[in-house]
């Protein structure tokens, strides 16, 4: 087992895993890297917000202007950049986050299947996969 932040990080179920990409595609990429206990989820978030507060920085300046001066803003400088670099941040932490949420399933997928339901004394027996 990997060692995570100071705890052991367990090995995800199913049904945890794809919460966790859930988690990681749909909310904010890395928080469902960083619930199933892998650190490079901080770095997920970090690189996904840096992205994002670039990309509001950049639209945040286009509506300015547009505002002010009654036209669109012509496209370049330096906030132009500024927000297509933040897309691709926030673009880039997306993608990790997916590889990491695959990974994530793909060990989920090689456990045995009954092996939570026969240590968790809470849970039945599951139904027979078919």
């Amino acid at each position: 087992m990997r060692r995570s932040g100071g705890r052991i990080a367990r090995p995800l179920d199913r049904s945890e895993a794809w919460s966790c990409l859930a988690a990681n595609l749909l909310a904010l990429p890395g928080l469902g890297s960083v619930a199933a206990g892998r650190r490079a989820g901080y770095a997920q978030m970090a690189l996904a917000l840096v992205g994002f507060g670039l990309t509001l920085l950049w639209v945040g300046g286009l509506a300015w202007r547009w505002a002010k001066f009654g036209e669109p803003p012509r496209m370049g400088g330096r906030r132009f950049w500024a927000g297509l670099g933040g897309i691709a941040a926030f673009a880039a932490a997306w993608a990790w986050a997916l590889g990491t949420s695959l990974e994530l399933l793909r060990q989920s997928r090689e456990q045995r299947p009954n092996a939570s339901a026969a240590t968790d004394p809470k849970r039945p027996n599951p139904p027979p996969v078919l």
